[in-house]
């Protein structure tokens, strides 16, 4: 499970379920989802604490941000899959890896 402490940045609240997926992402599917699970409510239950340095719209943003990296990181399934406009990662070239990168990049560090 995720353990954030006060005065954490926003972009260690990210790393930190970066870590926890590479350090547990061996696990049994069962296992993941639920320490998955409690780690998502450790965001939340941070984020409503007084802990918490952040504004209201900043809360807002690291929660949406957080779910989206832990679906992103958690489900098997792409996501985009219903969107028919996807291309396979190893089908992209060079170029477009790296303007994919720098558009990821460029959200982080707002």
């Amino acid at each position: 499970m995720i353990n954030i402490d006060s005065g954490v940045s926003e972009k260690e609240i990210y790393y930190k379920i970066i870590d926890f997926f590479f350090l547990y992402h061996n696990n049994s599917n069962k296992d993941l989802d639920f320490l998955k699970d409690l780690s998502i409510i450790e965001v939340f239950n941070f984020l409503r604490s007084s802990n918490s340095s952040f504004s209201t719209e900043q809360k807002d943003k690291i929660m949406q941000n957080a779910i989206i990296i832990f679906l992103a990181l958690f489900n098997d399934a792409p996501p985009d899959r219903f969107h028919s406009l996807g291309k396979e990662l190893d089908t992209l070239s060079i170029n477009e890896k790296n303007l994919i990168f720098s558009l990821i990049s460029n959200v982080f560090n707002k």
